[in-house]
Formats: C-alpha cells, structure tokens, sequence
C-alpha cells in the first residue's frame, strides 16, 4: 500500500505504526510490535543507507550520549554468510569463518559424500583456545549438532606439536595449509564443519556465537553497526519446490540481472540492504519494482498463478502502469531498538503487556474462547471436527 502513495505523487511516507505479524516467537521477536515505516520516492539504495545512518548516530548521541561513527561498514550477503554464517552477523569481536574446501582432496573419507553432493568446508580459528578439554569439546559437538551439522573436527595447535584426529586422514601438508589459511599460531583452536552450505554456515555460526560468550569475548556497552546489502532476489523452498522471493515480491532487481531474473533465478541479486545492529536485524528494506511488466514477470518466477496475482495485486499493478516513480523504504523495529539501546536480552522487557512464547498474554489469557455470539456475528462457522473438539473441551471443564 506505501507504493499507491508513491504513485499518487506522495514523494515521502513516515509512519511509526502498529504492527501484527504470525511468526516464531524468539527473544527479539512478538506477534504484535511497533516499526517505523519510511518510503520516498526519486531516491536509491544510498539515499536510504544515508537518511537512517543519520537518524541512528543523531538517536544514539542524543539519548545515551554515545558517538557512532559513519559510515557504516557493509559486507554483501555472500560476505557476511561466509564470513560469520548469518546474514545479521555480531561484528564485535573478530571471530571469521574460512573456507577451506579447496584444500581437502575429494577423495578424503570423511567428506566424500560433502564433495558428491556440492557441499563445503569452513573453519573457525579461536585464538588461545587450543587447551580446550576433551570434555568442553564434545558439548560443542553436541551443540553443532542442534543445527543439523553431522559434527565439528578439531586442531589444537599445542606447544611443539599439533593434534587432530583429521591426520588420520589427510597428509600433513594439507593441515599446514589449514593453518596458514586461518593464520592460526601455537596455542590457538580450529574447528571446521563440512556438509551443505546451510547447515555449515548456521551450525559453524552458532558456534561461534557460542564460543565467544563461554571465553567472555563479546563486549558491554559496545554498539556496532552493519549494512548487509546485495541479497539474492530469491531463494529455493525445499518444501513447496519452487523459488520464494528473499524479501519480498516487490523487491527490484540489480539492473545487470533484469534480462535474465526469471531464466536463472539462482543468479539474480536484489536492492535490497537490511541494517544490523549487534547481531541483530534492526530494519530491512529494499529499492521496489516500478514497472508494472517486471513485476508481472516477477509473479510469474515465483510461480504465482496469473488469477492469483491478478486477485490479490491487481490494484498495483493497475497503478504502476498510470506511471510510477523510482521509489524504496525501510521499516526499522522501533522496539527491537529500544531493546539493544537498553542493552535487554527480550522484547518482553521493553514492552508493556508482552505476549508469552505461546502468544499469550498472560494479563486475561487472551486470545481466549470466543462464543457462538461473537462468531455469528463476525460471520465465522467452524468445521464440525472443531466444534465437536471445542464441545468435548467443555464437557471436560465442567
């Protein structure tokens, strides 16, 4: 709906608005919540970057009198996965993922199905940790494991010699080319994980999250600021077999990929930038489509039947073809910031009447029962399974 107000010659949008939204409840995240929502038109990627790097340095030094520097470092999506294994990654401490893929030999046993099925290797050197007990080590293998990673190999760099049980089977030449890629030195820990590219980015990611809250390595009352840009325009949903809009579907394109989008859509990156704060996604947002044949051919790469989009969209489209400005947004999660500004762990305690992790709010348990009243008047009816359930329910009560 912000880009009918573009059309209709609204060059700027600012709204701080309540919003609903059915997702996974975690410690940075409730079902109900406050953003602030900009679009404008007439402006690029770096108009945008630029209005809210201002707005956060002005906020920061204002109310907590604390000095962020800009711009902002940046890192591409494929930057930040690769190096952190998230694409909101914690820059506070200086703890990198390498790959090292090309340094095992195919043939090597235990990543012969990693290499059949176009997986990879990462590693992750932690300075001084390379006395870590037997012990410690095999709760990290048992954490990586939460996140679908087979396991996690190990080189302990201790005085005069190196121990790993990967010398059983690669040569020594290959561990020392693992060392000088990760610039590991005495004393030092390398992890590594091989499998899909997922599963290796996450597991190793989260173990480095974990690594570096049990050796005490993330600072207080540090505030490190991060755009992660050039996302891809789509990804692959194993589970409906079809390609899914990243973003969104209204996200453009690079101009380099317009012609070729929806033919190789594995290829095709977005304008489209999200600002982290912390290991945090403080906003997301994205350049929007302004032609009304891209984004058709933008449904039909998702695989969205024509009735569908034309029941669902046609409004837009109808409106971009009278002539659309270039336009784009962001929405930043108002109290999610407030939550980091603070320095709190969950939304639940910078909002007044949470919701629990079931959705609940304990303060009148609602969303409760409503009665047959409320839903004939709302027009609902319920299936005869539900109403028998709900009626079973009732006699159990009572």
């Amino acid at each position: 709906f912000k880009q009918l107000l573009m059309v209709a010659g609204l060059q700027k949008y600012f709204q701080i608005t309540r919003c609903f939204r059915d997702e996974d409840l975690r410690n940075d995240r409730q079902p109900e919540f406050t953003q602030l929502d900009i679009e404008m038109s007439f402006i690029t990627q770096e108009d945008i970057i630029s209005l809210i790097e201002e707005y956060l340095v002005y906020i920061f030094e204002t109310v907590l009198d604390v000095k962020i520097e800009r711009p902002f470092p940046r890192l591409t999506y494929e930057e930040a996965m690769g190096q952190y294994g998230t694409d909101k990654p914690d820059i506070r401490f200086d703890l990198k993922l390498v790959d090292i893929t090309d340094l095992i030999p195919e043939d090597t046993e235990i990543f012969k199905d990693v290499f059949a099925e176009g997986g990879i290797i990462s590693a992750l050197k932690v300075e001084g940790y390379g006395d870590i007990s037997r012990k410690k080590f095999e709760k990290y293998r048992r954490y990586v494991r939460i996140f679908k990673a087979q396991d996690v190999g190990n080189i302990l760099l201790r005085e005069n010699e190196i121990k790993t049980p990967l010398g059983r089977y690669v040569g020594d030449s290959v561990i020392d080319a693992i060392v000088e890629r990760t610039e590991a030195k005495q004393g030092d820990l390398i992890c590594f994980i091989g499998g899909e590219k997922s599963i290796v980015y996450r597991a190793l990611g989260e173990l480095r999250l974990k690594i570096a809250e049990d050796l005490d390595l993330i600072p207080e009352n540090e505030f490190k600021f991060l755009w992660v840009v050039d996302f891809p325009l789509f990804e692959w949903d194993e589970d409906e077999n079809r390609w899914t809009a990243m973003h969104h579907p209204f996200t453009s394109c690079k101009k380099e990929y317009l012609d070729i989008f929806d033919e190789n859509p594995g290829d095709a990156l977005a304008n489209a930038y999200d600002v982290v704060l912390n290991g945090y996604e403080l906003g997301g947002g994205s350049i929007r489509n302004h032609h009304p044949d891209i984004q058709e051919r933008m449904f039909k790469a998702l695989d969205i039947p024509p009735e569908i989009a034309k029941s669902n969209f046609s409004f837009l489209i109808e409106a971009l073809k009278y002539g659309a400005p270039p336009h784009g947004g962001i929405a930043l999660g108002f109290d999610r910031l407030i939550m980091l500004m603070v320095q709190e762990e969950t939304l639940r305690d910078v909002i007044a009447f949470p919701k629990n992790r079931n959705a609940i709010l304990p303060v009148g348990n609602a969303p409760d029962r409503v009665t047959n009243e409320q839903l004939d008047t709302l027009g609902i009816d319920l299936t005869p399974e539900v109403r028998a359930q709900l009626e079973k329910e009732e006699e159990n009560d009572s």
